[in-house]
């Protein structure tokens, strides 16, 4: 039974959420009116939606709302600490996770956009404390991200990112940066990574948003 329901006479917010609810591999419910009876426990709609019962996350930026719903699945109203990994490199890897559940992890296109990228993050997320941990590798590429930080005044942990890469034939950057993200989580699961495939490496290794999602 879907934990999510999509409301919304916003045909471009419902459009956008639906794709990244499909990408994210997360059921969800489409009500038609707010009267609709529904299983769900959040209703995700647009700004500017009327009211339809039970938990409703409102915003148009689909992005956004989901990362206000990650600690509602949870049961909680806010993360104790989100944690920020980041890889280093021309396409740096960020990874964010909450209370040790790991919530996203992508790639960026250029270390430059790396304090827009937290800025986002650090806004769209609820959480008491925030942390940022870095890579200590790619010296010319940290050291633009390191500036990127200190303009926005972020504490930056530097940490030791050997082991981060592995294995090399099925390893990326946002996985990189999410084994930066957890490099002090004691909760490290040993995985076998024999006949796995690069999108099943994070589900494997890693308490994921999906397992409250569905």
């Amino acid at each position: 039974m879907p934990k999510l329901g999509v409301f919304t006479s916003n045909f471009l917010f419902y459009h956008n959420i639906v794709q990244l609810l499909k990408r994210m591999n997360v059921p969800f419910e489409e009500l038609t009116s707010a009267s609709q009876e529904t299983h769900a426990q959040i209703i995700i709609s647009a700004l500017g939606d009327p009211d339809a019962g039970a938990l409703q996350i409102r915003g148009n930026d689909p992005l956004g709302v989901m990362r206000k719903v990650f600690p509602r699945v949870m049961g909680k109203s806010q993360f104790s600490k989100i944690v920020i990994g980041i890889d280093p490199g021309p396409r740096p890897g960020v990874a964010v996770m909450g209370d040790s559940v790991l919530l996203e992890a992508f790639e960026i296109v250029d270390p430059h956009r790396i304090s827009r990228v937290l800025s986002t993050i650090m806004s769209d997320y609820d959480y008491k404390e925030c942390v940022v941990r870095l890579g200590d590798g790619d010296l010319p590429n940290r050291k633009i991200i390191e500036r990127e930080l200190l303009v926005m005044r972020i504490p930056v942990k530097i940490v030791d990112e050997s082991n981060t890469s592995f294995p090399h034939n099925l390893h990326n950057n946002a996985l990189s940066a999410a084994r930066i993200a957890r490099s002090e989580d004691s909760s490290y699961r040993t995985v076998n990574f024999a006949g796995l495939k690069r999108k099943e490496i994070f589900e494997r290794e890693f308490v994921t948003i999906r397992k409250f999602l569905t």
